[in-house]
């Protein structure tokens, strides 16, 4: 059985469980910098394990994280103990802070998974996360809890190698909030009910359903099933299709529609289908609306408008 199969049938997962229960915060996950060696793996003659290390490499980079290098562009033998000098120039090589090495294990019908987080800056061991399910069980609900514990992992590597300056003098005055571009360099996190991931033509593509819910810089996306389309070695997606009851919310306005298409690059939002704008009580409506996101312009499709005076205001338009 290939990879690409067992990845299909080991991570699919029906029901609540996926959205990690100690989310690591978007701020500091926004600095971990990973990569993800492939695992080795020991088992029965003629049974073939899954590919728990690009599952695991999926997983980490929905959960908002800064970069994820992948078995596949990180291009390294299975070692679940490599020497420090190893750890050391994978990291410089692949530009991350912490490198990810394990292994798969199956005895009887038991799969344990032995997740080994290294330091990308001297090679040593930071920490062991360790998960275990029967053969017969989805494996994704594991995986999620091991990449909720890599990156808290990892971004606690991060603090500690980046302390923050001590001041003696009075903090700072906070600026007064201003309008500011979007953006999309921002790492995007995506959690939902369940999971499926696939390759197509060299690019990877992951299907989130279920309570649906994305954030990335200060727009946030809700729905019913999401479609995440990732080119070769790249750790953020180029696209996402968000289908079933879109809710798009930034600065206190929202949008409503059927489908969502968001082009990260571009910084495009297309929102179709019973769209509708609502700032405050004011709404239009369209059969789509697109948003350039960072010159924060809008053009409506077909559009309908009801204006509302403010409170206090003479009524008249």
């Amino acid at each position: 059985m290939s990879n690409d199969v067992w990845r299909w049938l080991w991570i699919a997962v029906v029901g609540a469980g996926l959205a990690y229960a100690n989310p690591v915060s978007a701020a500091g996950a926004a600095d971990a910098r990973i990569g993800v060696v492939m695992f080795e793996s020991a088992g029965p003659p003629g049974v073939e394990l899954p590919d728990v290390a690009t599952l695991l490499a999926d997983r980490i980079g929905t959960l908002g994280v800064g970069k994820v290098v992948g078995p596949a562009e990180l291009r390294a033998e299975p070692d679940s103990s490599p020497s420090d000098s190893t750890v050391t120039k994978l990291a410089s090589r692949s530009g991350v802070d912490a490198v990810v090495v394990g292994r798969t294990t199956m005895i009887g019908g038991q799969i344990s998974i032995d997740v080994r987080l290294r330091s990308g800056a001297d090679g040593k061991p930071v920490a062991t996360y360790v998960g275990e399910v029967g053969r017969a069980h989805p494996i994704a609900s594991v995986v999620d809890t091991l990449a909720g514990q890599v990156v808290e992992g990892s971004v606690e590597l991060w603090n500690k190698a980046h302390p923050p300056a001590v001041s003696a003098s009075q903090p700072a005055p906070r600026p007064a909030r201003q309008s500011r571009p979007f953006d999309n360099d921002k790492p995007i996190s995506i959690k939902s009910n369940s999971l499926e991931a696939t390759d197509v033509e060299g690019r990877r593509r992951l299907v989130f359903t279920g309570d649906v819910r994305v954030a990335q810089d200060d727009v946030r996306l809700t729905s019913k099933s999401l479609t995440a389309d990732y080119p070769a070695g790249q750790s953020q997606p180029s696209q996402l299709v968000a289908h079933g009851a879109v809710r798009v919310m930034q600065n206190g306005q929202e949008v409503r529609c059927d489908t969502g298409t968001y082009k990260r690059r571009e910084s495009k939002l297309m929102c179709c289908g019973n769209a509708e704008l609502r700032d405050g009580a004011n709404r239009v409506r369209g059969s789509c609306i697109e948003f350039d996101l960072d010159g924060q312009k809008v053009r409506v499709e077909d559009a309908v408008i009801n204006i509302y005076p403010e409170e206090g205001g003479s009524g008249d338009s």
